[in-house]
């Protein structure tokens, strides 16, 4: 069993039976080295990655999916003005292909409170998880088409 952390751009990977770090060679595009980024699984072999800091500055709002068997990077393609405002330090979770954004904080130390939800579901196999056709509820996307959840 491994558990990976993503660093500088980089993947580590930690063997949880020998206790060592290695240090996979991703391919594909390669996430830009930050901080603050937030990250969860979804379905049986991906990381969604979202957001975070380079510098106090810069953020990012971009998405990124690393497969941990292949070590494979692709960045989602969604449309950029229905993205979160570029963030770091949300938080983020998946249910089934959908993964979910929640508040975070901008350059400007700004604080946000909104959710939003990406379905995933044209990139995962369809035997990794259930997935319906199409989006499942007026408060979810599928990719390209972003939307926000206001209360």
């Amino acid at each position: 069993m491994c558990a990976c952390r993503i660093q500088g751009g980089c993947v580590s990977e930690l063997n949880l039976d020998t206790l060592q770090w290695t240090h996979p060679k991703i391919t594909g595009a390669n996430p830009f080295p930050r901080s603050g980024h937030s990250s969860t699984v979804v379905g049986k072999n991906l990381i969604a990655i979202f957001g975070g800091r380079l510098q106090a500055d810069i953020c990012y709002n971009d998405i990124f999916l690393l497969n941990v068997e292949t070590y494979a990077c692709i960045l989602v393609n969604a449309v950029e003005t229905l993205l979160p405002t570029p963030i770091a330090n949300c938080s983020l979770g998946a249910i089934g292909s959908k993964v979910y954004c929640f508040g975070g904080t901008d350059v400007k130390g700004e604080c946000y409170n909104d959710l939003r939800v990406c379905d995933l579901s044209e990139y995962l196999d369809k035997k990794d998880i259930s997935v319906a056709e199409g989006a499942a509820s007026d408060y979810s996307f599928k990719v390209r088409d972003c939307q926000r959840i206001d209360n």
